[in-house]
């Protein structure tokens, strides 16, 4: 039994160390195409969208972080009742939490766009890219919990491997947009797009993996459960607060 577990965990790191670095190759190459085809200005118009999603990512409280933890507990139990009621609750919180913000920032973006400097000549594209980003924002909140389910149940080779899929498929969404002169809407577009279509994916593998799997969150949703998740959730904050401030505030400023 323990080389079983050794050799599953030495597995797990393999196929996360190998879409990391498949993933982040690609992104090497990919920035500077990026970078050379938008132009300076519209590059950083895009790269500011993303920031400031991923500074509102913050209000979650790390919820999203203890997921993976509690189904992988849940499921080791054979509790499907409880790994349901995990699921449905992340998504019912997630859909109260990220619906208000995209409520108050979508009307906001040509404001809040002017606000961060974003030059006028570019500010028509910038609201477009940031209305995308939230409602991507949106989506990809209230699904979250969904690809945590791989790795719930040590299915760390089809979580990588959809990582690595996901790289490429956006990579080739980039070329198109760059090649095609759709600039920052391709960008904006193809972003969109690739998180509509592994969602759908991610769904569907979820399913697989866990028969019993229901999302009804209207029936499944625990208040207790998700003060435990906050609990957890809030600790493993802190870390992810550190790194954004320490490797992303100085692309804000």
């Amino acid at each position: 039994m323990a080389q079983g577990v050794a050799h599953r965990i030495l597995a797990n790191t393999t196929f996360n160390a190998l879409a990391f670095v498949w993933s982040n190759g690609i992104w090497l190459f990919l920035v500077p195409y990026i970078l050379s085809g938008l132009g300076k200005e519209a590059y950083g118009v895009w790269a500011l969208a993303g920031i400031v999603v991923g500074y509102v990512g913050l209000l979650d409280v790390g919820i999203n972080r203890s997921f993976v933890k509690h189904i992988a507990e849940s499921h080791a139990l054979d509790d499907a009742a409880r790994v349901n009621r995990i699921v449905n609750t992340g998504i019912l919180f997630y859909a109260l939490f990220s619906i208000p913000i995209v409520a108050v920032a979508y009307p906001l973006s040509g404001h809040l766009m002017a606000v961060l400097g974003v030059p006028e000549s570019l500010l028509p594209e910038a609201i477009f890219v940031f209305r995308c980003s939230i409602v991507t924002f949106l989506g990809s909140t209230i699904t979250g919990v969904i690809p945590g389910i791989q790795q719930a149940v040590q299915r760390f080779d089809i979580s990588s491997k959809i990582r690595g899929l996901r790289s490429v498929v956006n990579a080739l969404g980039c070329v198109i947009a760059i090649e095609g002169g759709f600039g920052l809407k391709g960008l904006a577009l193809n972003s969109l797009a690739v998180f509509g279509l592994f969602a759908i994916v991610n769904v569907a593998i979820a399913y697989r993996l866990l028969p019993s799997l229901s999302l009804k969150p209207w029936r499944w949703f625990s208040g207790p459960l998700l003060r435990e998740l906050a609990a957890f959730g809030t600790r493993l904050q802190i870390s992810r607060v550190a790194d954004l401030l320490v490797f992303q505030a100085d692309k804000l400023i």
